[in-house]
């Protein structure tokens, strides 16, 4: 494997199976793929990691201490065809503060992993956003078409819209409110959370038992969940 970077300071792709550039310092990250999944995760360095296939697709930049990642689209079918889902993997030591991250993917998946930032922005078309150990200061939004969300032990300030999918949620923190077309939520309960869950055509079940179209209970810590769906159950357990 080979990493380097060409005149301009743009880190370019080899052809090697797999791909690992060593990235100078940035604090955001601009990603937008077609079928390219993304981890984002704390490690010991800057660091992007290209897996599988279709890495001539990828291109990496670092401007201004931003992380731009793009995906060349291509007419053809081949790309679609992929043996393993091609990944990428980005590195920040851990306990840096990152200004934003903005994921745009149509279609893979975003999987994000002990961080802490100012604001997130996801865009997924068709695909997965796993949520673990992250800190959002400000604000998170959050646009699902098609696919499901998955949070454990975070603090986001969420906005979020799935259009059809599924979302589960464990320990999540900050001022949230989610919004569900059609799908299902679970939520493992926290006692500390306040919950004003509400949905027109599904079921609100707390503990097993069957509490109509709408619960609602206040809790004295400060974090606050809003669940609203159109057509799907919520569960709490």
């Amino acid at each position: 494997m080979k990493n380097f970077f060409n005149k301009n300071g743009h880190a370019e792709a080899t052809s090697s199976p797999s791909q690992r550039i060593n990235l100078p310092h940035f604090n955001e990250i601009d990603s937008i793929t077609d079928i390219f999944g993304i981890n984002v995760h704390a490690g010991s360095d800057y660091r992007v990691s290209i897996f599988n296939e279709g890495q001539e697709n990828i291109k990496v930049d670092v401007v201004d201490q931003k992380l731009i990642i793009r995906e060349k689209k291509s007419g053809s079918l081949k790309k679609h065809i992929y043996v393993k889902s091609p990944l990428i993997i980005v590195t920040v030591p851990k306990g840096a503060l990152l200004t934003r991250i903005k994921i745009n993917i149509s279609a893979g998946s975003a999987t994000l992993v002990q961080l802490t930032m100012q604001e997130l922005d996801l865009d997924l078309l068709a695909g997965e956003a796993n949520l673990t150990n992250v800190i959002v200061k400000k604000h998170t939004k959050a646009m699902l078409s098609a696919g499901k969300l998955q949070v454990t032990n975070c603090t986001l300030n969420i906005k979020g819209t799935l259009s059809a999918g599924s979302a589960m949620i464990e320990q999540l923190h900050g001022k949230n409110h989610l919004s569900l077309s059609t799908g299902s939520l679970t939520i493992v309960e926290d006692p500390t959370t306040s919950y004003d869950f509400s949905t027109s055509l599904g079921t609100v079940k707390y503990r097993g038992e069957k509490r109509g179209h709408h619960f609602r209970r206040t809790a004295p810590g400060s974090d606050e969940l809003i669940v609203e769906t159109s057509v799907g159950s919520i569960k709490i357990k």
